[in-house]
């Protein structure tokens, strides 16, 4: 079983503070469930982190008697990528799998992720510099130094 994301990118507003901090929670989640600790009880330890997303799960798992809808709840207010981890995490509960191989394999999916949205960044950067070079930086050199060695030339061809 493996959990794939509704959508590849992060393009549908899932910062990546957000990003950083659910791969986090993943690693932790994995490490309390290879400790022996149940599912419910990893996700009790886990929901202390100072991130939005991660203290809604908290919440929303604490303020409704059954944990299933909590978690279910949680997962239809986030991004894609929140509703596919709260959607293993129900599966996993309701399989009664174990839960670490998954929330690992879940961990890495968002690094890599978070990487190709990275590296797509780093090859638009070139692009998005090139206007205030042409706009800034051109002019200025051409102000600063043709300009003068232009004036002073014309200015020695007036003489002969």
């Amino acid at each position: 079983m493996s959990l794939r994301f509704v959508e590849p990118r992060m393009s549908q507003g899932l910062p990546a503070t957000t990003s950083c901090a659910l791969e986090r929670w993943c690693l932790r989640m994995e490490l309390a469930v290879r400790g022996g600790s149940t599912l419910r009880e990893a996700l009790r330890e886990a929901t202390d982190d100072p991130d939005p997303t991660i203290r809604a799960l908290g919440v929303a798992t604490e303020s409704t008697p059954r944990w299933a809808e909590g978690v279910r709840r949680w997962g239809e207010d986030g991004a894609p990528e929140v509703r596919a981890l709260a959607d293993g995490l129900l599966m996993l509960e309701h399989t009664g799998r174990d839960a670490a191989p998954t929330l690992h394999r879940f961990g890495v999916e968002l690094r890599r992720t978070r990487l190709s949205a990275v590296r797509v960044a780093a090859r638009t950067a070139p692009v998005r510099m090139l206007v205030p070079l042409v706009c800034c930086l051109l002019p200025s050199f051409v102000l600063l130094s043709i300009v003068p060695v232009a004036a002073v030339g014309l200015r020695s061809l007036g003489r002969l």
